[in-house]
């Protein structure tokens, strides 16, 4: 793709510095935030009003600096970037809705990117968004291919399609996990309830023909900030207790394959489940997940097209 590469991000950002919780900071997972996210909302200043649209885009961390927004040419959002102005691009995802025994710790698990950014010196060509359209289409349909399942756009398309590059000048990313942590949320003795009410979009592969593939989900934990990094796993507080919760997740057949990666802190697990939103509510549950030793970080579809134990 021709292309002028844009200045790297800035490491230590001014507009979009964290001041509130800290210690959600995960800028440095911010590219794979993007990598997952649905609907961008692109905040600018139009004639004096600020104005935010809600976006589908596409981004690969293969390009960590590109962002590409897509959407009707002739919007005043298209207009606006085309004069070189700033705009702020905004991602969440919703995981969770936290209820306290408190009213003001009340709270939403969530990963979110705050990305400022400005229009690309170069756009790509039409043959190029052509190439952009179909990678856009496989992030959020995961095996959908142009000329198998659906037809490939015609150049009079694609010339009326708008996919504008973005150069992210700076971004952070925030993530919130665990439980709820007010005063007495982890007290069963104390009036009131506290818990995590999952929330998750669900599987959102591509649609296949009975019997063609198996669709698992790959779940990656990491520890919390509960966790005693001084000590090995099986030293961990509670570690009988998650043992046993995790032992009865795999004799059901709801664990596949699980454990650390490469020995180190990092879990990895494959599952069998409904939907994203199953999966991260079994995990809820676990002991370690309430004393936020160990926190779901993210959770994927993986359809599998290869399987030599059959």
């Amino acid at each position: 793709m021709s292309q002028t590469r844009p200045a790297a991000i800035d490491s230590q950002p001014r507009t979009a510095a964290i001041h509130a919780h800290p210690e959600r900071d995960r800028t440095p997972d911010a590219p794979r935030l993007l990598a997952t996210g649905l609907v961008a909302h692109v905040g600018f200043v139009d004639e004096g009003r600020p104005v935010v649209i809600p976006m589908t885009y596409h981004y690969a961390e293969d390009e960590p600096r590109r962002l590409y927004l897509h959407g009707g040419s002739k919007g005043r959002l298209m207009t606006h970037l085309a004069t070189g102005a700033p705009v702020c691009v905004t991602v969440t995802e919703v995981d969770g809705l936290v209820y306290s025994r408190t009213a003001l710790n009340h709270s939403v698990n969530y990963r979110s990117v705050v990305a400022f950014a400005r229009a690309a010196a170069v756009q790509p060509s039409v043959a190029e968004r052509d190439g952009i359209l179909a990678a856009m289409i496989a992030r959020y349909f995961a095996g959908r291919t142009a000329g198998t399942d659906y037809s490939a756009p015609t150049a009079a398309q694609l010339e009326a399609t708008a996919l504008v590059a973005l150069d992210i000048e700076e971004w952070s990313a925030k993530v919130r996990t665990g439980g709820a942590n007010g005063p007495g949320d982890d007290d069963p003795t104390r009036p009131g309830t506290a818990g995590v009410l999952p929330v998750g979009r669900g599987d959102v592969s591509a649609p296949r023909p009975a019997g063609e593939t198996t669709t698992l989900f790959v779940v990656r934990m990491v520890p919390g900030p509960a966790w005693n990094s001084a000590a090995p796993m099986r030293s961990q507080a509670l570690w009988a207790e998650h043992a046993a919760f995790m032992d009865a997740l795999a004799a059901e057949g709801f664990i596949v394959l699980g454990g650390p990666l490469g020995g180190g802190e990092v879990k990895l697990h494959v599952v069998n489940a409904a939907s994203e939103a199953d999966v991260r509510s079994r995990f809820a549950a676990d002991p370690w997940s309430a004393t936020r030793q160990l926190e779901v970080w993210d959770v994927r579809p993986w359809t599998i097209l290869l399987d030599g134990r059959r």
